[in-house]
């Protein structure tokens, strides 16, 4: 489970989600008191070190909701799949909200990894556009 942001942007389905570090806080009032960590945003930081998951399904803001942490699920993707294809590469944020994209940031640096892409091609089965099948495994 995650609380959407903070602010009035609903997060979507399958956008990819960070911790919001800039909301909340050990000593903040209610209603979000001792709320650190437990507030999601989307991101437009590439390969953000506070990747958390994927929703699940779209959060209101200010609302709880499912996000995956481990596992299969689809992610909402930056481009055309084929532009940059994901199969069995290392996914994390991108600079375009909600969105995954292939890592960027060099080994041995400070990043954030989602997990790892599992398909060359879009799925379209539910009438998606530019979404994948990954594997969310939040590494680094």
């Amino acid at each position: 489970m995650g609380y959407g942001g903070s602010g009035t942007t609903d997060i979507a389905k399958n956008d990819v989600v960070i911790i919001d570090t800039t909301n909340g806080t050990i000593n903040k009032t209610a209603p979000n008191k001792n709320s650190m960590g437990s507030i999601v945003v989307d991101t437009t930081t590439t390969d953000s070190v506070y990747v958390f998951g994927v929703a699940d399904e779209t959060i209101a803001s200010g609302s709880m909701g499912r996000i995956c942490v481990r596992g299969p699920h689809k992610v909402n993707w930056i481009t055309t799949v084929v532009q940059a294809a994901p199969l069995g590469k290392a996914i994390g944020s991108s600079t375009t909200s909600g969105k995954a994209a292939p890592v960027s940031t060099a080994t041995g640096t400070s990043r954030g990894v989602l997990g790892v892409g599992l398909s060359n091609t879009a799925s379209t089965d539910t009438g998606d556009t530019n979404v994948i099948w990954a594997w969310i495994s939040l590494i680094s």
